[in-house]
């Protein structure tokens, strides 16, 4: 029947004590605050730490999307030159023996 009350004790103490501690450092609620906002700071940049991967990841792949793309752009581009000097030499051959005619 002891055990009980004495843990009782205990907790009432425990309890007694934090309530001194308290008093006697009134900066002790400032500095718990402090360390709820920063907690919450650190929650918030870590959210907008993974949106920024993600757009990262985003312009990443258009980027990917886009070297691509001029790629394609130099390849045709270059068989239309190639094209174009095919018929400006045709266009030169037959000007040329006109002339020559």
């Amino acid at each position: 029947m002891l055990q009980p009350l004495l843990g009782i004790q205990k907790a009432v103490e425990e309890i007694a004590s934090t309530i001194e501690a308290a008093k006697a450092d009134p900066e002790a609620n400032d500095k718990r605050e402090r360390e709820i906002g920063d907690l919450q700071a650190q929650r918030d940049m870590a959210k907008w730490a993974f949106w920024m991967l993600v757009a990262t990841t985003f312009s990443a792949f258009l980027t990917g999307v886009g070297v691509v793309l001029v790629g394609f752009t130099l390849k045709y581009t270059k068989h239309t030159l190639e094209e174009a000097g095919r018929a400006t030499g045709g266009a030169r051959h037959r000007h040329g023996h006109a002339r020559n005619w």
